[in-house]
């Protein structure tokens, strides 16, 4: 997520207006009438990010037609509400403005009032939610990297001026070796230790066919180039979440893997032997980190890195992540494993808060 605000507006106090255009028409069905509400979303809030010191207050525009058919409220993170559910009120112009809060997020949930009353994208008589961020101000301090801390940002801006610590934007695909220490040490200069992936040329093989020595001999080349060119990078990640589309069950993937893994590690073993390496497993499938540990080539891993996202419903952590880790680490203690765990993509996906956008379950293209 990108934060960095390049307009900012230099007020003390700001407006910020989020104009929503509602229209309702029947669509008639074979058994009932709906009303199908559409709006749009305008907000100069990049991202629908505030500050503290920033008012946010809404301009709606309603069409007579919806008059007393839609609620709205705020609400956290949680879903608790923060304000009473009330009617959309009946003056022109139409404001609704937010609380005001420290740093926090704010959802605004419009909810009909009709059973036949739909939302876009929703079903008739489903609620809405769009969010709001109200962050702290930005600062002029220098980040500083804390190996101590448990918590960074996947993919993020390297200029956010948020961001601190662990970040993934580069792969071996991303540049070149000859670029890799200007490009490392950038983030370094912006407090930031990168994570970097082994994926694409070289790496990717079919998991068909075992391995040639060509292959492995271009990979060992390669890779130790890479680690040449800035041997203080110290966590390598391989592959990217190669538990999935059934590559477990291909004939040759994990002794393809182990063979692969081993010229890594022997690689880092020339160049820096406090080189560790990260292997992904994605999703909630504790049998596949059984797979993985029960392989050859799990010997030369130091970390195992778990992507816990819960498809399709993404229920609330505090019900499944506990019991998940104990699961894994039973399996750990089982094939006589103990590896630090990471989460290197955690939660769940988004796609901003555009009506019509997907956000579901990519397997079976059903939305969330």
């Amino acid at each position: 997520m990108n934060i960095y605000r390049e307009n900012r507006i230099k007020n003390a106090t700001i407006l910020i207006v989020a104009i929503f255009q509602l229209v309702v028409w029947p669509i008639h069905l074979s058994k009932a009438s709906e009303f199908q509400i559409q709006f749009g979303v305008e907000t100069r809030a990049q991202k629908n990010i505030y500050t503290p010191r920033e008012d946010i207050v809404l301009h709606v525009n309603v069409d007579p037609k919806i008059k007393n058919k839609i609620l709205y409220h705020w609400q956290d993170f949680h879903g608790d509400k923060l304000t009473s559910s009330v009617p959309l009120p009946d003056d022109n112009p139409l404001l609704i403005a937010a609380p005001k809060y420290p740093p926090r997020y704010l959802g605004l949930v419009l909810t009909p009032t009709t059973p036949d009353s739909a939302l876009p994208n929703r079903r008739p008589g489903e609620m809405r939610e769009y969010g709001f961020s109200i962050l702290p101000e930005r600062t002029s301090v220098v980040n500083e990297f804390n190996p101590d801390s448990w918590f960074g940002i996947v993919h993020g801006d390297i200029y956010d001026p948020y961001l601190r610590g662990w970040i993934k934007t580069l792969t071996w695909k991303t540049t070149r070796p000859k670029w890799w220490l200007r490009e490392t040490n950038k983030r370094k200069r912006r407090g930031l230790v990168e994570l970097p992936i082994i994926t694409g040329s070289a790496w990717k093989s079919s998991d068909n066919l075992a391995i040639t020595t060509d292959q492995l001999t271009k990979l060992d080349n390669r890779i130790y180039q890479f680690f040449s060119a800035n041997p203080n990078i110290i966590y390598w990640e391989t592959g990217i979440e190669e538990n999935l589309k059934g590559r477990y069950k291909s004939r040759y993937y994990l002794t393809n893997l182990s063979s692969k893994a081993r010229i890594v590690r022997a690689a880092a073993d020339r160049i820096n032997p406090n080189i560790k390496l990260v292997y992904q497993i994605a999703n909630i499938r504790p049998n596949d980190v059984e797979i993985f540990l029960q392989s050859d080539a799990a010997k030369y891993y130091d970390v195992i890195s778990l992507h816990p996202y819960n498809w399709p419903n993404f229920p609330d952590p505090e019900k499944w992540l506990a019991s998940f880790l104990e699961e894994v680490r039973l399996i750990m203690a089982k094939n006589g494993f103990d590896l630090p765990i990471w989460f290197t993509e955690v939660g769940a996906p988004q796609n901003d808060n555009h009506p019509g956008e997907f956000f579901g379950y990519p397997r079976t293209n059903k939305k969330v």
